[in-house]
């Protein structure tokens, strides 16, 4: 059964990421070319500080489109 398998048998690795002064494009081009859904957002010490994910980018679009 899928739930009793351990998260590093379908974790995406490695790990990418972005700091929050990344231009969105940047964090655009990341998710689309390594096929991801989110991504952590680290500060300067790599610690996390929050997490850009595609219904994010959802929600902007379409405050955009209103």
């Amino acid at each position: 059964m899928v739930v009793e398998r351990p998260v590093a048998e379908v974790m995406t690795s490695p790990v990418f990421s972005v700091r929050p002064e990344t231009p969105l494009q940047e964090a655009v081009t990341l998710l689309s070319s390594h096929h991801i859904s989110g991504l952590p957002v680290v500060d300067e010490n790599g610690a996390l500080v929050g997490e850009l994910s595609e219904k994010d980018l959802m929600v902007q679009i379409g405050r955009a489109h209103v």
